[in-house]
């Protein structure tokens, strides 16, 4: 509560449990994924309230995350984010060719959610969450750099022995946030958002990126809701 420099940091860190805790008021991102090395760790039924901007830290806090992910290789589950002065949940894949303290390398650009599954933004003033990967690219399967494409082998090109793997998120309710529900910046492959929720927010409820990668039927959005206005207050 009250916090002046983040909540939850992980920087190198694999196989720790953060589940059920509450963070209020806090300046910067909260939840912090903070080098793209972290994997394998759970972020499960975590609530965050009132994250500020920092003008003392990183350019992203200028828009702070209550969650900033920044490599898909984890749990992240049941997690509910409320009154950021950014984003709810910012997902920005970390370059490629990291690597952590013992030296494993990771590719964060081409690892493959474990799960992303649901969770809940409400009121955030950026938009209920993001994704954005800024310095991916495989030039050897024509996708751009910025673009999020999992394969079977991370750090190796795509190829028809190294496929795409799905990019699925589902579950997630995206709540009166004060821009757009859910924005896709990156090119992306095998996208597939299923049963999300968008509701009541204030300029579009979900934003495509121009482009989607993988074959065709394997970008999909399935059982989800669109509601413009409930009338209540």
């Amino acid at each position: 509560h009250e916090l002046y420099n983040r909540a939850v940091v992980l920087s190198g860190v694999h196989h720790l449990r953060v589940h059920g805790n509450v963070v209020h008021d806090t300046y910067g991102h909260a939840f912090f994924l903070e080098t793209g090395t972290e994997t394998k760790n759970e972020l499960v039924d975590n609530l965050c309230i009132k994250v500020r901007e920092s003008v003392g830290m990183l350019n992203t806090d200028l828009t702070p995350a209550a969650f900033y992910l920044s490599n898909p290789g984890n749990v992240i589950r049941g997690n509910v984010a409320a009154g950021s002065w950014g984003y709810g949940f910012w997902i920005s894949p970390a370059r490629d060719g990291v690597a952590d303290d013992y030296g494993e390398v990771s590719c964060p650009h081409a690892t493959q959610f474990v799960e992303f599954a649901g969770n809940a933004a409400a009121q955030c003033a950026m938009g209920g969450m993001v994704l954005f990967s800024m310095f991916a690219g495989d030039q050897h399967a024509k996708v751009p750099v910025g673009a999020f494409a999992a394969t079977r082998s991370p750090c190796d090109p795509a190829s028809p022995s190294n496929p795409y793997l799905p990019a699925r998120m589902s579950d997630m309710l995206l709540w009166r946030n004060m821009r757009t529900g859910l924005k896709v910046m990156s090119g992306v492959a095998k996208l597939q958002l299923v049963g999300f929720q968008f509701i009541e927010n204030d300029w579009t409820g979900l934003e495509l990126p121009k482009r989607l990668f993988g074959q065709w039927g394997t970008n999909f959005i399935e059982g989800a809701a669109f509601v413009g206005g409930t009338g209540s207050k």
